[in-house]
């Protein structure tokens, strides 16, 4: 993960939408990535910029693609 950032809707005083993130893969493939407010809890200790992650399968786009 190069870079990750809290989503806001500034209608609803920053209510937290989400979280917005910046993935690159071994290729050097950039990847806009989104955790949603509802399964935030599930990720939130594993966000760290600059940080190593590992995806097993994951949804994109309503397909399913394995990282």
């Amino acid at each position: 993960m190069l870079q990750f950032w809290e989503a806001g809707k500034a209608q609803r005083g920053d209510e937290l939408m989400g979280v917005d993130m910046l993935l690159f893969d071994v290729k050097s493939t950039l990847m806009p990535a989104t955790v949603n407010v509802h399964r935030l809890a599930n990720f939130r200790d594993r966000l760290q910029a600059a940080d190593l992650i590992s995806l097993g399968a994951t949804r994109t786009s309503g397909f399913q693609t394995h990282l």
